[in-house]
Protein backbone atom coordinates (compact mmCIF):
# COMPACT_ATOMS: atom_id res chain seq x y z
CA UNK A 1 0.00 0.00 0.00
CA UNK A 2 1.58 2.96 -1.12
CA UNK A 3 -0.90 5.55 0.94
CA UNK A 4 0.41 7.51 3.76
CA UNK A 5 -2.49 8.34 5.61
CA UNK A 6 -5.08 6.01 6.84
CA UNK A 7 -7.64 8.56 7.77
CA UNK A 8 -10.20 7.08 5.24
CA UNK A 9 -9.95 3.78 7.27
CA UNK A 10 -10.51 5.09 10.40
CA UNK A 11 -14.34 4.58 11.48
CA UNK A 12 -14.48 6.12 15.21
CA UNK A 13 -11.73 4.38 17.17
CA UNK A 14 -10.94 0.88 14.56
CA UNK A 15 -8.82 1.39 11.82
CA UNK A 16 -10.29 -1.26 9.34
CA UNK A 17 -7.23 -1.79 7.08
CA UNK A 18 -8.17 -5.57 5.92
CA UNK A 19 -8.10 -6.46 2.37
CA UNK A 20 -5.73 -4.11 1.06
CA UNK A 21 -2.75 -5.94 0.19
CA UNK A 22 -0.28 -4.87 2.86
CA UNK A 23 2.93 -5.86 2.96
CA UNK A 24 5.60 -6.11 6.30
CA UNK A 25 7.10 -2.98 4.74
CA UNK A 26 4.00 -1.17 5.50
CA UNK A 27 3.59 -1.89 9.21
CA UNK A 28 6.25 1.30 10.28
CA UNK A 29 3.75 3.81 8.08
CA UNK A 30 0.56 2.19 9.74
CA UNK A 31 2.19 2.41 13.33
CA UNK A 32 3.55 6.14 12.62
CA UNK A 33 0.00 6.68 11.81
CA UNK A 34 -1.32 5.32 15.21
CA UNK A 35 0.88 6.99 17.15
CA UNK A 36 -0.52 10.06 15.40
CA UNK A 37 -3.42 9.25 16.38
CA UNK A 38 -4.09 7.08 19.89
CA UNK A 39 -8.02 7.74 20.25
CA UNK A 40 -7.17 4.04 17.72
CA UNK A 41 -7.61 1.46 19.70
CA UNK A 42 -8.87 -1.50 17.40
CA UNK A 43 -6.40 -2.31 14.37
CA UNK A 44 -8.08 -4.79 11.60
CA UNK A 45 -4.96 -5.86 9.58
CA UNK A 46 -7.10 -9.68 8.23
CA UNK A 47 -6.81 -10.94 5.07
CA UNK A 48 -3.40 -9.28 3.61
CA UNK A 49 0.22 -10.25 3.08
CA UNK A 50 1.59 -10.20 7.08
CA UNK A 51 4.65 -12.40 7.86
CA UNK A 52 6.91 -12.80 10.73
CA UNK A 53 8.35 -9.38 10.46
CA UNK A 54 5.91 -7.26 10.39
CA UNK A 55 4.13 -8.74 13.17
CA UNK A 56 7.43 -8.03 14.87
CA UNK A 57 7.51 -4.97 13.77
CA UNK A 58 3.60 -3.97 14.86
CA UNK A 59 4.80 -5.49 18.48
CA UNK A 60 7.76 -3.58 19.10
CA UNK A 61 6.53 -0.05 18.00
CA UNK A 62 2.53 -0.33 18.91
CA UNK A 63 1.52 1.64 21.75
CA UNK A 64 -2.24 2.05 21.46
CA UNK A 65 -3.78 -0.81 20.30
CA UNK A 66 -5.41 -2.97 22.46
CA UNK A 67 -7.61 -5.27 20.24
CA UNK A 68 -6.10 -6.49 16.65
CA UNK A 69 -7.39 -8.98 13.88
CA UNK A 70 -4.31 -10.64 11.92
CA UNK A 71 -6.07 -13.04 10.63
CA UNK A 72 -5.55 -14.92 7.50
CA UNK A 73 -2.13 -13.44 6.53
CA UNK A 74 1.21 -14.89 6.84
CA UNK A 75 2.31 -14.67 9.92
CA UNK A 76 4.31 -18.05 11.40
CA UNK A 77 5.80 -19.86 14.57
CA UNK A 78 8.49 -17.37 14.21
CA UNK A 79 6.23 -14.12 13.85
CA UNK A 80 3.91 -15.99 16.71
CA UNK A 81 6.53 -16.68 19.02
CA UNK A 82 8.43 -12.81 18.62
CA UNK A 83 4.91 -11.37 19.66
CA UNK A 84 4.43 -13.20 22.52
CA UNK A 85 7.40 -12.06 24.07
CA UNK A 86 7.78 -8.25 23.06
CA UNK A 87 3.80 -7.44 22.84
CA UNK A 88 3.28 -5.05 25.41
CA UNK A 89 -0.17 -2.98 24.81
CA UNK A 90 -2.37 -5.95 22.85
CA UNK A 91 -5.20 -7.48 24.96
CA UNK A 92 -7.37 -9.13 22.52
CA UNK A 93 -5.70 -10.64 19.33
CA UNK A 94 -6.78 -13.13 16.21
CA UNK A 95 -4.30 -15.06 14.61
CA UNK A 96 -6.39 -17.66 12.81
CA UNK A 97 -6.05 -18.49 9.64
CA UNK A 98 -2.27 -18.24 9.73
CA UNK A 99 0.48 -20.76 8.76
CA UNK A 100 1.40 -21.23 12.66
CA UNK A 101 1.58 -25.01 14.20
CA UNK A 102 -0.11 -26.20 17.17
CA UNK A 103 3.36 -26.23 19.39
CA UNK A 104 3.84 -22.65 18.43
CA UNK A 105 -0.02 -21.57 19.73
CA UNK A 106 1.08 -24.15 23.23
CA UNK A 107 4.15 -21.95 23.42
CA UNK A 108 2.30 -18.66 23.15
CA UNK A 109 0.10 -19.55 25.87
CA UNK A 110 2.66 -20.65 27.87
CA UNK A 111 5.08 -17.15 26.91
CA UNK A 112 2.55 -14.52 26.21
CA UNK A 113 2.13 -11.97 29.10
CA UNK A 114 -0.44 -9.80 28.34
CA UNK A 115 -3.29 -10.83 25.80
CA UNK A 116 -6.12 -12.13 28.00
CA UNK A 117 -7.79 -13.39 24.82
CA UNK A 118 -6.69 -14.74 22.10
CA UNK A 119 -8.15 -16.50 18.83
CA UNK A 120 -6.61 -19.26 16.54
CA UNK A 121 -8.22 -21.24 14.06
CA UNK A 122 -5.56 -23.90 12.04
CA UNK A 123 -5.15 -24.14 8.45
CA UNK A 124 -6.10 -27.40 7.53
CA UNK A 125 -4.79 -28.92 4.22
CA UNK A 126 -6.50 -31.46 2.90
Amino acid sequence: MTKKTFTEFVFGKKLDLSRQNLVDQDILAITRFLFLHPEIKYLDLSLNNIGDRGIADFAERNQTIIQANFSGNSIGDLGLGVFAQINQTVREVNFSYNPISDKAIITFAETNQTCFSTKFTTIRYH
